[in-house]
């Protein structure tokens, strides 16, 4: 697996090579485009191709520095995110679309009693109580709709009390 960090570094650079081969390859054939005519100049045409490449280039670097600046900005959001999910007083419970605990945070763990590669093999319907889905069913539809669902649910514990 790839470092964050060279990850953030990779994804700037491929930003900044696309936009560079994209706006050289512009320059090039346009000027070859205008040098088809007798009246532009040898000496014309290679200032022209050399400012353009010079643009290109500032322009590439520009948007390295911007998309890298970028992606650390997001690593550091989602790393605060990460760890005030970790440390909340509170259980969260991160779904996969089809149900499964993708996570759970260290109070859920606690409350469930179980470790996380025990939780990770669990689905939602194996953490809540049967008459707590019996009373309010998933409301998955709402979820996969982009609604912010919100409910208070009873949870079956690893020994098997709720």
């Amino acid at each position: 697996m790839i470092e964050p960090r060279r990850a953030r570094r990779l994804t700037a650079f491929r930003v900044a090579a696309i936009y560079l081969l994209a706006g050289t390859t512009w320059i090039i054939v346009t000027d070859l485009l205008a040098l088809d005519r007798p009246s532009v100049a040898v000496s014309a045409f290679l200032l022209s191709i050399s400012k353009g490449l010079f643009f290109v280039l500032a322009s590439a670097v520009l948007i390295y520095v911007l998309t890298a600046q970028m992606t650390r900005e997001l690593a550091k959001s989602e790393s605060d995110l990460a760890l005030l999910i970790r440390e909340a007083s509170d259980p969260i419970f991160v779904l996969e679309p089809d149900g499964r605990l993708y996570d759970v945070n260290r109070r859920g763990l606690e409350v469930l009693g179980m470790s996380a590669e025990a939780a990770a093999r669990l689905r939602v319907e194996d953490v809540i109580t049967p008459e707590s889905l019996q009373e309010q069913p998933l409301a998955w539809d709402r979820l996969r709709a982009g609604e912010t669902v919100r409910s208070v649910r009873g949870i079956r514990l690893a020994s098997g009390a709720t």
